[in-house]
């Protein structure tokens, strides 16, 4: 089996484990307040780093919905609604790069990527001028810590750093949550 085939069953049993479902309940709780904040009504929605699609549910449909995500098994886990278009590939390189999108996601993804300014731009270059993205960091605790101990390559972030970043790539913050795992971020273009 493929590491990549192997990985994506870990995560779905995974993410069911107590205590760990607990901190995926709270993050969804996050997820759907944040989604209720987005004002307007999203056609173009891009999923960056879907994996095994766990928030494709919560998301809306729209009219297209793009899933990306760099590995093939990950993605062809994930659960398909009309509409959408499964993309294999790099967020750092976007294969959608002409394309403008009125909601763009990346949930769970950051925390693995160094280059977090160039996600942003990427992010940034690819949203509609009154488009929103819902954007999460792993913060500096015990928690991620602890999964990097267990052999994760993690990259966090302070939340002082996640809002400087976050300003200095033309990003406006509407609104913040934190959480043990991470820390989910609405924001629109200034």
């Amino acid at each position: 089996m493929k590491k990549w085939q192997l990985r994506a069953k870990i995560y779905y049993w995974f993410r069911k484990v107590f205590p760990i479902n607990l901190f995926f309940a709270e993050e969804t709780d996050n997820l759907l307040d944040l989604l209720k904040r987005v004002t307007n009504q999203p056609k173009n929605i891009l999923d960056l780093g879907t994996g095994i699609g766990d928030t494709l549910k919560y998301l809306p449909i729209g009219e297209r919905r793009v899933l990306l995500d760099f590995s093939p098994a990950m993605l062809a886990n994930a659960p398909a609604f009309p509409g959408d278009q499964k993309i294999i590939g790099d967020i750092l390189q976007m294969p959608v790069k002409q394309q403008k999108f009125d909601l763009i996601t990346c949930i769970g993804v950051s925390e693995y990527i160094y280059e977090k300014a160039v996600l942003l731009e990427q992010i940034y270059d690819s949203l509609n001028p009154e488009g929103f993205a819902i954007i999460t960091f792993s913060p500096k605790n015990m928690i991620t810590r602890l999964r990097k101990l267990l052999g994760k390559r993690i990259y966090p972030l302070s939340g002082s750093t996640a809002h400087d970043l976050i300003a200095a790539r033309g990003f406006y913050l509407v609104w913040v949550y934190k959480s043990a795992m991470q820390s989910q971020y609405l924001v629109q273009k200034l």
